[in-house]
């Protein structure tokens, strides 16, 4: 993880400190900012090692290890619960 992703994920956790009361617009931003860091951290990974990507027997590894969050959203826009 990058000093600024870092940072910024300092700073959302302080802003939920200091809150004085967290929403959904708020949460929301949080998501996003996690979003963005999960994939800046994969983008990172695929720059450095591009085998990864390139490799068939480690693309599919990837694929599967990448299955975890599309079902996570898959349960969201069908209207479920992740809990």
């Amino acid at each position: 993880m990058s000093k600024e992703e870092l940072k910024r994920m300092r700073e959302i956790g302080e802003s939920f400190q200091t809150a004085r009361k967290v929403t959904e617009e708020s949460m929301l931003v949080s998501v996003s900012a996690l979003v963005d860091t999960m994939m800046s951290s994969c983008n990172r990974c695929f720059h450095e090692f591009p085998r990864l990507l390139d490799d068939p027997q480690y693309r599919t590894q990837l694929i599967e290890i990448m299955q975890k969050p599309k079902n996570y959203i898959t349960i969201i826009e069908t209207g479920g619960s992740p809990l």
